[in-house]
């Protein structure tokens, strides 16, 4: 099946599982649709991203165990957003409620109801995260795109759907600069207005939201790109007055971390971040993002070590 330049069959995702899924569905009453990053790296021929996301229109929280019995799956997690983890041998995928969301106030956790496909698609972060590929047997493979997102991939812009996005979840923030330095994409003139004005909203986020997407950031190839960005919008000093950046350090953190883990990508970058703050202020840093006692070890212990001795010779022995 060919989405854009790219053959579902020659990637990483079985077909078989998706074609499994979409049947499943339609035997339950409701259809099914693959959502999310995973279709925009579909279209636009790049590794796909990891996350497999299948959006029920019409879904109940009944339908998540008949189609887990037709497919052999079985469901190991639960969340408060109808929407549940399940396994299916190697693959875990989620199935998703379709649903509308509102946020009763900036930064708070959104109330949802059941929506159709277009109201999904249209609480979704950008518009080039925000398209569909259908699951039925009938129009399998077929993109669906409301939103313009397959314009925008084209025209090399990252665009939000509606102008109280960044409000509402300020997370996106970082969101932003992690797809615009992945995807190589120019926030649309409006976006970013709308992110400037709305990157106090940083500070109403949890820590543990705010944290995870921070880490996300040190897990990109592009993270000192990523992180040029968050520092240019204001977005760094909103996470806590202490973090800066520098360019030349991040850029050799990038080529160093390649082979790291994940795991090891944080706590180096925690180790970065720490380098250049005194450690009242690590214990500040430590404290917003309620990191556990291992990275708040490096944290503080990067921050001993640059009380000692000058941020650029730390960078020459890094």
């Amino acid at each position: 099946m060919k989405i854009g330049n790219f053959d579902i069959a020659e990637s990483r995702i079985n077909a078989d599982v998706l074609r499994a899924i979409g049947r499943a569905a339609e035997e339950c009453g409701t259809e099914a649709y693959l959502v999310g990053g995973l279709v925009r790296d579909l279209v636009i021929g790049v590794r796909a991203s990891p996350d497999l996301d299948v959006a029920l229109v019409g879904a109940t929280s009944d339908t998540f165990d008949c189609i887990a019995r037709r497919v052999c799956g079985y469901i190991v997690k639960r969340s408060q957003f109808n929407t549940v983890s399940m396994r299916i041998d190697a693959w875990r995928l989620d199935l998703i409620m379709a649903r509308s969301e509102s946020y009763p106030t900036r930064g708070s956790l959104p109330v949802v109801r059941q929506g159709s496909l277009e109201e999904d698609l249209a609480r979704r972060d950008f518009s080039v995260n925000a398209m569909a590929m259908s699951l039925s047997q009938n129009d399998w493979g077929d993109l669906r795109d409301p939103n313009g997102g397959l314009e925008d991939l084209e025209r090399g812009v990252l665009r939000t759907l509606n102008p109280d996005s960044f409000r509402d979840d300020a997370t996106r923030i970082l969101r932003a600069a992690r797809y615009a330095s992945r995807l190589s994409l120019e926030l649309a003139p409006e976006t970013k207005r709308e992110l400037v004005e709305s990157v106090e909203y940083i500070r109403h986020i949890s820590s543990a939201r705010i944290r995870n997407e921070l880490e996300r950031v040190f897990d990109e190839e592009c993270v000192a790109d990523a992180l040029y960005s968050l520092d240019q919008w204001g977005a760094l000093k909103k996470i806590h007055d202490a973090l800066s950046y520098d360019r030349e350090t991040w850029n050799r953190f990038a080529k160093m971390a390649q082979p790291l883990s994940t795991r090891d990508r944080t706590l180096a970058g925690y180790s970065i971040f720490g380098a250049g703050i005194s450690t009242s202020d690590a214990a500040g840093v430590a404290g917003r993002l309620a990191l556990d006692s291992e990275a708040r070890r490096v944290l503080t212990e990067s921050a001993e070590l640059g009380e000692r001795i000058s941020i650029r010779d730390w960078t020459a022995i890094s």
